[in-house]
C-alpha cells in the first residue's frame, strides 16, 4: 500500500497508508479530529496545443522505423569496429533521410522534423 499524504481544512499535514479508493481520512494532529483530504499525487498540465496535418500522419510511424533502423546500423558498425580494430566508414543516414524527405516533399521550413 502507498503512502498517501492528506490536508485538513486548518492545513495540518497527514501522512497515512491506504488504498487508492480512500480519499479522505479523519485528521491525526494534535487531536484535531477534522477531515483531511488527499492531496493530489499526479497533475494533469497541458502546455500548447499541436495537430498534425491529414498528410503527414503516417510518417510518424516511419520515423520511429528509420530511428530503429539506425540503432541497428550503428551496432553492427560498432561490433565491426570492435573487431577489426580500426574505424569503419559509415554511411551518412540523417543526410540520406534528408534528401529523401525533400524529395517527397515533407519539408517544414527547410528542416527534416
Amino acid at each position: 500500500m502507498p503512502i498517501y499524504e492528506y490536508v485538513c481544512v486548518d492545513q495540518h499535514l497527514t501522512e497515512a497508508i491506504n488504498g487508492f479508493e480512500v480519499s479522505e481520512i479523519v485528521c491525526r494532529c494534535d487531536g484535531c479530529g477534522k477531515p483531511a483530504k488527499r492531496v493530489p499525487v499526479y497533475h494533469t498540465q497541458f502546455l500548447g496545443q499541436a495537430t498534425i496535418p491529414l498528410g503527414e500522419r503516417d510518417h510518424r510511424q516511419n520515423f520511429s522505423e528509420y530511428v530503429e533502423a539506425s540503432e541497428e546500423i550503428s551496432y553492427h558498425y560498432d561490433k565491426a569496429d570492435q573487431d577489426r580494430g580500426q574505424p569503419i566508414k559509415r554511411p551518412d543516414l540523417w543526410g540520406t533521410a534528408r534528401t529523401t524527405q525533400a524529395q517527397a516533399g515533407w519539408t517544414s521550413g527547410g528542416r527534416l522534423r
